[in-house]
Formats: structure tokens, C-alpha cells, sequence
């Protein structure tokens, strides 16, 4: 299981009290909260999907596919229910903006204005790339109704390895008309490229310098399964990273996460205080998750919490209970409740998505396999079920009117390239044109069939491009690299 950046930090606190060892370890058994699912570093804002472009090269090299009929998503709304009208209330609705390669570029967060029955301006978000489509900056400016214009507030620089993946992602916060910085995210990877390492920093402008706040160690197995890691924190006393916590993976033997051990730092020694474990179905999907919290009075697990699910025909999760155990009275104890429901016309493969399979709020599941409209969570109070916040989401045609076969029937070479790409097509028929276009949508290269199925790229800067072919009826295109100066 390779390891994934995802698209937001987070971080487990835990707060040790200078009490005895049993009260010490029984308060940071609160370390994990509902859901937790995992804590590999994340990326510290969502980053849309041409994020595939440089996580790694083997996903820069892989074909997509799309089609006249895909279903963009173009935004969603989040409402809270209002128990005491027994109605749902608008209250955040974020729109998505994409470029014609469907990859986004901007999105807006507005809110309801109940007593004007309007949306109003509040967030906007912007993804800024080179002349090569590598993602370099992105903005956030916050609504400033008074002056009824847009401020500046946080900014993300990303700079990438070699391979092209995330090597260090700088946040800025905006202060006096400039941009500060405030917190610097590092990465590093093994020769697989998994993730080995993960510090975060904090900029102390006093100082002048980059003080380490916390640092993750990874470690794998020889299927690339993550093993263990563990997290460090700065120590300034000794002016040293010292040990915080740590986790240890086992799996299954069809490689899904069986159990999770999680340990902390107890007088110069580890002290194990929590284990997550999994249950699958005969097709290896997750039905139960459970938390449990380490007693060492008696030296054995106790219940915490359990999470259920429940999937359609189509491997979709349609239900999902939670329950804590009440201890008292040796019961299981219902607490929320997750509802969805789709469209099964529309697949995974038909939607254009902003964040590609992040865009779920799923957590130890798998992505849909379908058209996801609505997400409903209650809590269980007073022995009923009640609403309290619920996600909509909007889909329009995409209306690109352009059929683009998969990888099957097109073979490209060399991948990337430095001068020339050649390729071969599985049928016969005689190819009218061929274009190259960049990450914005703009055509870089365009000539007539008679090219010997080659296309020279040497003049190209070094980035990701899509090549497409044209023929009678029917066009190609697939994703190819140029490695003008040897960037990859």
C-alpha cells in the first residue's frame, strides 16, 4: 500500500500530566478522536487534481480517459438542520472553476445571508501554475465586505524533487501589505518513492530562522506497505527532536490494514495506549472499524468506539453507525449516524471531480463508485435520531464533445521524452491531425498526419503535456512528459 500525500495537515495532540502512570496513560487515551484515518502528512490545503501530476512519475505517465458525457462537478452545499422549524438551513456553498482540461483552478466559498435569502462572498481559492503546468502557488483571500473588494489572507509555494514529487510546501500569512512567512512543510521520500520523512517547521522572525515543531518517520515493508512510523517533537531544552509517539501496522494477507497498535512517550519508554482494528467482507471491503483503549490496571483492551457500514450492489457506502461503549452498563451505545445516496447512472469514470478521489468526505472507506448527490449525519439524543448537517452536491454536462479512448488503443515512446515522441495506434485508419496542448488548454503544437506517427517536443518546456490525435472518426489522447533539461 503506497503511501499517499493528502490534501490537509493533521496532527494528534496528546497532554501528558505530571500525575501518577496509571492517570497519566489513561488521559492520553483521548489522543484519537471519531475519525482519524491516518496520520501520513498532508498536504496543508486541498490541492485539485493535477496533483496526479507530480505525486509521482509513475502517474504522470498514465492515460486518462473521458468523454462527451462526463459530469463535472461544479459545486456543493453544506446545510444544518434547524430542529425547531424541523427544516434544513443553507449555510456554505463552495463553487468550483476548472480549466478546459477539466483540472481545477479556482473555487469560491460563499454563505448564507438568512436574512437578506442570499448567498454572500466569503473565501476564495486559486491554483497558480508555471508555463510548464507544475502547481506552484496557491492564494486564499477572505471577503472584505466593508471595502467590498478581496484581501489577501494564507498562501502555499510547493517546490517539488527530481521525480516530481512534493519536496516542500511553504505556508505565507498575509501581514502589512506583504506576505510572512509562517510554516514550512518538508518531505522525503525512499527510493520507491514512499514517503520517508515529513518535518514541519515554524519561521521565528526574531531569530531569522526555521525552528523544527515535529518531525515523521516512515518505514515499509517490501510490498511498500507502511510498517510503522513515528513522530518526533522539537525539544528545545536539548535542542533535539525527541519522541512523542508511534504506530505499528499489520495487515492482512490480502495487504488491507488488519489492526493498528499506537504508542507515546511514558517515562523514557514507549507505553502502548490505543489499537484500531479492521473487519472486512468476503470481498475484502470494510464493514467494522474499532477503537480500543489500553487498560493497565488489568492489562487487557478495552472498547471505545465502533464504526459500521453498509454498501449497495454497487460497492457503494450508503450507511455508515457509529457507537461508543458505555462501560457502566456494558453496552454499545449509538452516537451518529452517516447516510448517502447516488446516482448509479453515472460511474466514477464519468465524473470530473475537484479534488479526484479526495473530494469524499470518506474516511476508512473506499471512494464511490458512483455519482455521490447527498451525505446526511445525525446524532443519537433523548433515544431518537436527529439531523444535523447535510451536503448536497451539483453536477453539469461536461460538454467537451470530444471521445477520448484509453491507453489501449494508443502506445507512446519514449515517455518522457527530451526530443522526439513517437506513437502507434492499434487501427488502420489515417490520422488528419495531431496537437499538443499545455496544462492551461493552450494548442503548442499542431501539424497534419504526414509525420511518420512522430511529433518533435525539444522546443517544449520541461512539464506535462496531452497529446491528441485526430482521425475520421475517432480521436486520442493521453498524457505525455517533456524532459527539456533533465528535471525528471
Amino acid at each position: 500500500m503506497k503511501v499517499i500525500l493528502f490534501f490537509t495537515v493533521l496532527f494528534v495532540s496528546i497532554s501528558l500530566f505530571a500525575q501518577s502512570p496509571q492517570k497519566t496513560v489513561s488521559k492520553s487515551l483521548d489522543i484519537f478522536n471519531n475519525h482519524i484515518k491516518t496520520t501520513t502528512p498532508k498536504l496543508p490545503n486541498l490541492v485539485p487534481s493535477h496533483s496526479d501530476f507530480r505525486n509521482s512519475t509513475k502517474e504522470l505517465f498514465q492515460d486518462f480517459s473521458f468523454g462527451p458525457d462526463m459530469q463535472r462537478m461544479d459545486s456543493l452545499i453544506l446545510d444544518v438542520y434547524d430542529n425547531e422549524n424541523s427544516i434544513w438551513v443553507e449555510d456554505v456553498k463552495l463553487k468550483y472553476f476548472y480549466n478546459p482540461q477539466d483540472l481545477l483552478m479556482e473555487f469560491d466559498e460563499e454563505k448564507w445571508d438568512s436574512e437578506l435569502s442570499t448567498w454572500k462572498k466569503y473565501k476564495n481559492s486559486e491554483y497558480f501554475s508555471d508555463e510548464s503546468g507544475i502547481l506552484r502557488e496557491f492564494i486564499e483571500k477572505i471577503w472584505n465586505e466593508d471595502d467590498n473588494l478581496w484581501v489577501e489572507n494564507l498562501k502555499y509555494g510547493y517546490s517539488y524533487n527530481a521525480t516530481g514529487s512534493v519536496s516542500e510546501v511553504v505556508e505565507f500569512e498575509w501581514e502589512n501589505s506583504a506576505w510572512l512567512e509562517n510554516t514550512k512543510f518538508e518531505y522525503l521520500y525512499n527510493e520507491e518513492n514512499n514517503i520517508a520523512e515529513f518535518i514541519e517547521s515554524s519561521w521565528v522572525s526574531l531569530d531569522g530562522q526555521w525552528i523544527g515543531v515535529e518531525k515523521y518517520e516512515y518505514n515499509y515493508n517490501e510490498s511498500g506497505n507502511l510498517l510503522n512510523y513515528q513522530k518526533y517533537i522539537w525539544g528545545d531544552k536539548k535542542s533535539s527532536w525527541v519522541d512523542n509517539l508511534k504506530s505499528e501496522y499489520s495487515y492482512s494477507d490480502t495487504q488491507k490494514v488488519d489492526s493498528i497498535l499506537y504508542y507515546i512517550v511514558y517515562e523514557d519508554d514507549w507505553a502502548i495506549v490505543n489499537k484500531e482494528q479492521n473487519i472486512y467482507n468476503d470481498s475484502d471491503i470494510l464493514t467494522e472499524y474499532s477503537l480500543f483503549d489500553w487498560n493497565p490496571y488489568v492489562l487487557e483492551w478495552e472498547k471505545r468506539m465502533s464504526n459500521n457500514y453498509l454498501y449497495d450492489s454497487e460497492e457503494n457506502l450508503t450507511n455508515e453507525e457509529q457507537q461508543i461503549w458505555d462501560a457502566d452498563n456494558s453496552q454499545w451505545v449509538d452516537t451518529l449516524k452517516m447516510e448517502y445516496s447516488y446516482d448509479l447512472a453515472f460511474g466514477l469514470s464519468d465524473l470530473v471531480l475537484p479534488f479526484g478521489n479526495y473530494t469524499w468526505d470518506y474516511y476508512f472507506v473506499d471512494p464511490p463508485q458512483n455519482m455521490l448527490l447527498s451525505y446526511i449525519d445525525s446524532n443519537f439524543e433523548n433515544d431518537t435520531w436527529n439531523f444535523c448537517n447535510r451536503k448536497r452536491y451539483f453536477y453539469s454536462l461536461d460538454d467537451t464533445g470530444i471521445s477520448i479512448e484509453n491507453s489501449e488503443k494508443i502506445k507512446v515512446y519514449p515517455n518522457p521524452a527530451s526530443s522526439f515522441i513517437h506513437f502507434e495506434l492499434k487501427n488502420s485508419s489515417s490520422v488528419r491531425s495531431i496537437e499538443v496542448y499545455n496544462i492551461h488548454g493552450q494548442s503548442v503544437i499542431r501539424t497534419n498526419g504526414n509525420c511518420n506517427n512522430k511529433i518533435d517536443v525539444s522546443g517544449l518546456d520541461t512539464g506535462v503535456y496531452f497529446l491528441v490525435i485526430s482521425q475520421e472518426k475517432e480521436m486520442f489522447c493521453t498524457r505525455i512528459l517533456v524532459n527539456s533539461q533533465g528535471m525528471f
